[in-house]
């Protein structure tokens, strides 16, 4: 079940008599880790009470010292969502020293800010529409020429609503910094959901489904939601354009899914341990180190019959020296944190 948007419930009552509006909100973020100055992100398509012209596929967010764009796509057919009866609300959260509201209308291919009191500020920015993608590009002063900024896109209209990212498992998009491209912007990422289970005997879940992981996360108790455990890239048809598939398996017999980048242990089990059932590639990943990643560690439970996995080394190394319960197998591969 995909709930309303909370920024769009918020705030459909006070913009109904606005077409074309957008909401910037900005507010301080602690530490965190950023990713490449320009990074592109997946959205679920088909959720619960969206339609086909607001039904975000990706969204992609650049940010410079200069300037702040934000893009997304969606399934739609006709130039939109800025067209007809639909809103676009963005809430920002920066590393500027100051929280402050903002409201943009689109006129004539610009956006022209407002301050929080209404008054028009003497900022504004590029807009662009295509068949079924939109675009603007602010300058960075107008949010406080942030080091780093996350996001949040709320797109509502007389039929439906979406929301990237999906705000019921995490509140906004990874970080994204000005610092040099780390990632290729065509590489689409992709947060990975953790669950974890007491009755199936300490089982843990992963999926980069964001259908998959609320359906879980109101629907079956037996799960407890953990928060994102990394990011990982996007596979197509499952292929990857970008690092290698990671493939994953589930066993009715031990009550847990498996991982692997390795095509021989891969293909090992899939002929040979019929404990096993392969389920597809579940997402990419880097077999190496690679510019902003970092090592996801693997172990394995004897007693649990559980594989168990975990980007944090502080993590790791917790449970290497105290949980004899599981043993290290090594760094499985690399992900984005």
């Amino acid at each position: 079940m995909l709930l309303a948007p909370r920024t769009a419930a918020r705030r459909r009552s006070a913009l109904a008599g606005a077409a074309v509006t957008l909401l910037l909100v900005t507010g301080v973020v602690g530490a965190a880790p950023a990713t490449a100055a320009t990074s592109t992100f997946a959205d679920d398509v088909g959720e619960e009470y969206t339609t086909a012209d607001i039904d975000i596929t990706r969204y992609q967010v650049g940010l410079t010292s200069s300037a702040l764009s934000i893009t997304l796509w969606t399934t739609g057919s006709s130039a939109m969502p800025l067209r007809g009866d639909s809103t676009l609300l963005v809430d920002l959260e920066t590393t500027g020293d100051q929280v402050g509201d903002y409201t943009a209308y689109v006129s004539g291919g610009e956006w022209l800010l407002l301050s929080a009191d209404g008054s028009l500020s003497d900022c504004d920015g590029l807009a662009a529409l295509t068949v079924n993608s939109e675009s603007f590009t602010i300058p960075a002063a107008c949010v406080g020429n942030p080091a780093q900024v996350k996001v949040l896109l709320d797109i509502f209209n007389g039929t439906g609503w979406d929301t990237a990212p999906t705000h019921s498992l995490r509140s906004f998009s990874t970080p994204v910094s000005s610092g040099p491209d780390t990632v290729s912007p065509s590489a689409v990422q992709q947060s990975v959901f953790r669950f974890w289970s007491p009755g199936f005997d300490n089982a843990h879940f992963f999926t980069t489904g964001e259908t998959e992981a609320e359906n879980i996360l109101y629907f079956d108790d037996n799960w407890t939601y953990e928060g994102v455990a990394f990011n990982a890239l996007q596979a197509s048809g499952g292929t990857c354009g970008t690092g290698t598939p990671v493939h994953r398996f589930w066993s009715p017999g031990f009550r847990s899914h498996f991982y692997t980048q390795s095509a021989t242990e891969k293909n090992h089990v899939v002929a040979n341990d019929r404990n096993w059932q392969y389920e597809g590639v579940a997402y990419c990943a880097y077999p190496d180190p690679a510019p902003g990643s970092t090592p996801l560690y693997r172990f394995w439970s004897p007693g649990f019959g559980k594989h168990f996995f975990t980007a944090s080394q502080a993590e790791a190394d917790h449970i290497r020296a105290n949980d004899r319960n599981w043993v290290y197998e090594g760094v499985a591969y690399h992900v984005l944190p």
